[in-house]
């Protein structure tokens, strides 16, 4: 085994590193101190060595204490800093399978622990208590519970009887041991139970505990029960909140779901009105059409009404109006004769006494008149201008109609 001094100089070497946030190097040096140290057990045979007749088992075990402290100090930073991986398993001495998860890495260091102080129940209490620091700073709180209940129940009865003994002075007390036993119980019971909500557990192990003085029990038990009462109402507003969360979800939906019922209601409506119109404009379009045809047949009929009316004042009538006729007859027949045969003499006769015959003595003047027009435009040696050629060819059709009237 390494001498004591060499041990102490392996732990500042660490502890300087650590100081230098030189983590990984400070935890290598921090083993390395650490497989220097004797076990519990082994301590009993320095005395058979004559190389560690002065040693000074006090200093050794608080040499000890300090490594330990270290240790898990540098483990604790390094969780919290990075992600557990096989290389940070080998700096602090583990197996690499314990890189899987916190729990089995902290279990695996508990482990270690015990090794070094010769089981769990000798392990000091302090040392405990860093440990539960440790699994609170990583979520690891099931492997705190662990380890103090692995410690207290492994705990010698002679270590049980010193503890209870300064108990029960009702007095504060200056011994390190049994303060770090009662700062190991505290943070068990304030801490590790109410995380995992086993408050029950907490008032229980408090109140059958016989290393906790009276005062200590009351002041644990006020604390276990304010802490339940205030998980229970920090559980019941979380759960209202979910109430309410869940309600304003409910609410939401059913207004989305309105929502979209108005737009299909408000979609079909528009479709609707949309066909609606369409059909009135095709039933407009077809009475269109049959007050067209109905217009057309109406005048069809008011024209064969007209058409029966005069035939029947045609055949009903006097004498006179077979005259007129008659004259319109032959007011037809001569025009068109004239307008064949206006050149010959014999023909312009024969039509003047058709209408001499006929008795139209205005009808004769006009024509007389006319026909002398047109004999001084014969006369008329030069040539006309088109245009006055085209507004007598007007005249003489106008004179025509005016006959056509005349005899009418």
């Amino acid at each position: 085994m390494a001498h004591l001094t060499s041990i102490q100089a392996q732990y500042q070497k660490a502890l300087r590193f650590y100081l230098l946030t030189k983590y990984t190097t400070a935890a290598t040096a921090c083993l390395k101190a650490i497989t220097q140290l004797p076990k519990t057990n082994a301590i009993q045979e320095i005395d058979e060595n004559e190389s560690y007749t002065n040693i000074n088992i006090q200093e050794l075990e608080t040499l000890r204490y300090s490594i330990w402290t270290l240790y898990l100090n540098i483990a604790t930073t390094l969780l919290t800093q990075q992600d557990i991986t096989p290389h940070v398993t080998k700096l602090f001495g583990l197996a690499p399978a314990v890189a899987k998860s916190h729990d089995q890495f902290v279990h695996a260091m508990w482990q270690l622990l015990s090794e070094g102080y010769g089981g769990s129940g000798n392990v000091d209490p302090r040392l405990v208590s860093s440990c539960l620091v440790m699994t609170l700073k990583i979520q690891a709180v099931n492997v705190g519970r662990q380890i103090v209940e692995e410690w207290y129940a492994a705990m010698s009865d002679s270590t049980m009887d010193y503890i209870s003994s300064i108990a029960i002075q009702q007095e504060e007390s200056d011994d390190v041991y049994y303060n770090g036993c009662m700062e190991a119980i505290d943070l068990y019971v304030t801490r590790i139970l109410p995380a995992m909500n086993d408050y029950e557990t907490a008032i229980s192990f408090v109140q059958y505990n016989p290393l906790i003085s009276d005062e200590k029990k009351e002041s644990l038990q006020r604390f276990v029960s304010k802490s339940e009462q205030d998980a229970s109402r920090e559980r019941q507003k979380k759960i209202e909140q979910q109430k309410k969360i869940e309600q304003l979800a409910k609410i939401t939906e059913e207004k989305e779901k309105a929502r979209l019922q108005e737009e299909r209601e408000r979609a079909e409506k528009e479709a609707q009105e949309m066909k609606t119109k369409a059909y009135e404009k095709q039933v407009d379009k077809v009475e269109q059409v049959d007050i067209t045809s109905t217009h057309i047949h109406s005048d069809s009929n008011s024209s064969s009404v007209f058409s029966s009316s005069s035939s029947s004042s045609l055949d009903n009538g006097n004498g006179s109006t077979n005259i007129n006729q008659r004259q319109l007859s032959n007011t037809t027949t001569s025009r068109r004769s004239f307008s064949l045969n206006q050149r010959s003499p014999t023909a312009v006769k024969e039509w003047i006494r058709q209408l001499i015959g006929a008795g139209s003595a205005t009808s004769v003047a006009t024509l007389l008149m006319i026909l002398a027009l047109i004999g001084l435009l014969r006369g008329f040696r030069g040539k006309w201008s088109e245009p006055l050629k085209i507004a007598l060819t007007k005249l003489w059709q106008t004179v025509q109609m005016g006959t056509k009237v005349t005899y009418l």
